[in-house]
This record gives C-alpha cells, sequence and structure tokens, in this order.
C-alpha cells in the first residue's frame, strides 16, 4: 500500500470516514471528535496536528490495560489511511485526554528520574511502555545535561534507561556509576 504523507484536513477527512465504520461493527457506544490542534498545544514532547478524541458509555474498554484498546483503534486507523512512519505522531487518539495526561505525567517522572540519576549516579531504569510513551521520556530529557538516555529490550518489553553523564567521572562505559557521594 502506498504511504502519504501528513496533510491534516486529508487526514481528518479520512479518519471521519473510517472511524465510524471501526465503531459500528466493534458495537461500541462512542462518539468522536476530530480536532485541528495545531499549534494549540503547548507542550514541547508531544504536541499533535490532529487529535481524535472519544467519548460515549463505552469510555472506559478504551482506557483499560494502559489503553490498550485505545491504543489498538489508532493503529488500525494510521494503517487504513496508509500514513507513513514519520509522520504517524502528528495523529494522536485520545479519551477525555487521558493520553495527554500520561504523557504530561511521564514528562515529570523522567524529571525526577534524572534528578534522582544525577544525585546517585545510578541509572534508573523505567518499567515496559509503548514507543510513544519512551519517546516521550526521551524528549523530556533530550536538553538535560546530566544525563543521558537510551531504550533497551524488544517489543512490548522496550524500556528507556536513564544513566549519569559520565564526562571525567568514574569508570568508562554507559551506565557506570561514577564513585560515591559524586
Amino acid at each position: 500500500m502506498h504511504k502519504q504523507s501528513f496533510d491534516a484536513a486529508t487526514m481528518k477527512q479520512q479518519l471521519e470516514a473510517f472511524l465510524p465504520g471501526i465503531i459500528q461493527h466493534g458495537g461500541f457506544q462512542l462518539k468522536f471528535e476530530v480536532q485541528n490542534t495545531a499549534g494549540q498545544l503547548d507542550r514541547d514532547y508531544e504536541n499533535p496536528d490532529l487529535v481524535v478524541d472519544f467519548s460515549g458509555p463505552d469510555m472506559p474498554l478504551l482506557l483499560e490495560n494502559k489503553a490498550e484498546l485505545l491504543r489498538s483503534v489508532e493503529q488500525i486507523a494510521l494503517e487504513a489511511i496508509g500514513l507513513d512512519h514519520e509522520s504517524q505522531d502528528k495523529i494522536l487518539f485520545d479519551c477525555q485526554e487521558h493520553r495527554m495526561m500520561r504523557f504530561a505525567e511521564l514528562g515529570l517522572a523522567a524529571q525526577a528520574a534524572a534528578e534522582k540519576v544525577v544525585r546517585t549516579s545510578v541509572p534508573f531504569r523505567f518499567g515496559s511502555m509503548s514507543g510513544r510513551e519512551r519517546r516521550v521520556i526521551h524528549m523530556a530529557l533530550r536538553n538535560n545535561n546530566g544525563v543521558h538516555t537510551e531504550s533497551e529490550g524488544y517489543g512490548v518489553n522496550r524500556q528507556v534507561v536513564v544513566s549519569p553523564k559520565n564526562g571525567s567521572r568514574g569508570p568508562k562505559g554507559p551506565g557506570r556509576p561514577g564513585p560515591r557521594g559524586s
């Protein structure tokens, strides 16, 4: 299938045509709105151009198991409209701002982890998370001169590790803590 680059108007139209079928065939009691959010969200690390926001009686189903169904519907829709991989972060599927709040929490958790790593010189490993969540951690810490981030593992077990930047402290090698008390 031919992959297409991002165009907000085209993507919105295609999503509005595709999603009613998913909702109907899935037997869900849901409504959705595709919002053009380009330049409206003031987030450094997650700033989509389109947000598909779901509402209705079946919202809890979308949010169960770390929003697994919501993320699945997002993945199917992005594949169905043929959006190229590089542009997929321009569209976010959400339900009552659940994922946007999760991303804000991850940004705060990344800052807290970085402070701990700088203070203790001991690497911090986050639990397994989706690629989009890992990206939030990386982006939240990209300008922090005291730490570096790296994704490790494979598939659903992929995690972010926040490690101290070694500089001249301690033994060389990634993730090796410096001398005690430094």
